[in-house]
């Protein structure tokens, strides 16, 4: 079984989370997520950080269960997540994107459109989340934008393929992309 952390590194991890969590905590812009995060212990600081004790913590890790599924739109994309398996994904929300004649400039909807149609054929990639920002919407929009992108260009979004099904999609073909 590929580990790319010994036990060791793994604890070392985690205790250092979890002293950052307590000592330091995590900004949250959310009031109504500082609110639950206070009723159920955590402290909310003036300037909106949340310190989050140890035991707070551990209960919550307690309560995940060792197994889950992310459905897929369609069955094979299903992805079984359990000890052991490992998934690839795209990431991010980069604010900009580098063009194909090497220019460095704000990320578009079209970018968007033409990246999901792209790593949706990358046979490698298990996820598909949305990697960049869109900066030609109004900021209201964005959300919705962003996600209609990955509807309508990856088989694969919100979720991913098995690994054991990494045989080229069927689907009615794209029009060619343009990254420009």
């Amino acid at each position: 079984m590929y580990k790319p952390l010994s036990e060791k590194a793994i604890q070392d991890i985690h205790a250092g989370s979890i002293e950052l969590l307590d000592e330091v905590g995590i900004r949250v812009a959310n009031e109504k997520a500082r609110k639950i995060f206070a009723r159920h212990g955590a402290r909310v600081t003036e300037d909106n950080r949340v310190i989050i004790p140890p035991q707070l913590v551990e209960d919550a890790m307690r309560q995940v269960p060792e197994e889950f599924k992310l459905y897929g739109r369609q069955a094979q994309h299903n992805i079984h997540y359990r000890p052991g398996c490992f998934y690839a994904s795209t990431g991010g929300s980069a604010q900009y994107v580098l063009d194909l004649e090497g220019n460095r400039r704000p990320a578009t909807c079209k970018d968007l459109h033409d990246i999901m149609s792209l790593v949706d054929e990358l046979q490698y990639i298990d996820l598909i989340s949305l990697p960049v920002y869109l900066n030609d919407v109004p900021k209201e929009d964005v959300d919705a934008n962003r996600f209609f992108a990955g509807l309508k260009n990856s088989t694969t979004c919100p979720s991913g393929r098995r690994p054991a099904e990494r045989t080229p999609k069927s689907r009615m073909p794209r029009p060619p992309m343009s990254m420009r």
